[in-house]
């Protein structure tokens, strides 16, 4: 499916983060304010890995970077609702916290895949 094992490792990862996240919500208490928050998780979180699938897919290299850009955008979404969640009385669950460190490290892979991307389409201009 993917031009390279890495690639395919990754979006494997990044599934896994969106599965997991689901499971997360699963688990939590069913309140108001959790219930937005984690709606709004599942949506970021499975926005990942389908966007990094449309990268590799892509037909430009606009619309890789496009595509790249977006998951950076909905890993920081998630970071955002995962840290809410654990700040609004869901803090201490070892899951939630292993899915918040895994959030930031795709804002950096994702942020470095762009800024390379970036940088190796100037280069070939």
């Amino acid at each position: 499916m993917f031009k390279t094992e890495k690639s395919n490792e990754l979006y494997e990862r990044f599934y896994c983060f969106s599965r997991d996240c689901a499971s997360l919500v699963k688990s939590l208490r069913r309140d108001s304010i959790n219930q937005v928050y984690s709606h709004q998780l599942i949506r970021s979180s499975s926005s990942i890995p389908a966007n990094y699938l449309e990268a590799q897919e892509s037909l430009s290299r606009k619309d890789f970077l496009y595509r790249l850009a977006i998951c950076r955008k909905e890993s920081k979404e998630s970071v955002q609702w995962l840290r809410l969640l654990s700040d609004t009385g869901n803090s201490g669950s070892l899951e939630l916290e292993r899915l918040l460190r895994e959030a930031h490290e795709f804002v950096l892979i994702f942020g470095k895949s762009v800024e390379t991307a970036r940088s190796s389409s100037y280069e070939s201009k």
